[in-house]
């Protein structure tokens, strides 16, 4: 089963947990971190459920070229990025992949190029 956008952002502390579980320290964020983005139109998820337990996951999100530019400077952290708001130009963040198996990448990349097309 995959879940989409809307259903990761309902199940925003199941997803979170997966991916600390996964992340170095360096990169694990704070559910509440990340409720901006469960409001928001500019983040894509994709996760791959099997029995209620996720296996597999992608993320990417909408900001600006200024948030960006500062995480590849080291002047942010992933978690101190915002969803694009009309300031600048947007960039499209590739965020997350964690893959249990390689053949869960199209399942998870399909979804998120139809909603781009």
């Amino acid at each position: 089963m995959i879940w989409n956008s809307s259903l990761c952002k309902q199940k925003l502390e199941a997803v979170n947990s997966f991916e600390n579980y996964i992340f170095p320290v360096d990169f694990r964020i704070a559910v509440k971190e990340l409720s901006h983005w469960a409001k928001s139109d500019a983040v894509f998820w994709n996760c791959y459920v099997k029995e209620k337990t996720i296996l597999s996951d992608i993320s990417f999100i909408i900001t600006s070229e200024e948030y960006y530019i500062n995480i590849l400077k080291g002047k942010l952290h992933e978690k101190d990025i915002h969803p694009y708001s009309g300031g600048g130009k947007p960039i499209l963040y590739f965020s997350s992949l964690i893959l249990e198996r390689s053949f869960h990448s199209p399942i998870l990349f399909l979804p998120v190029i139809e909603c781009s097309s």
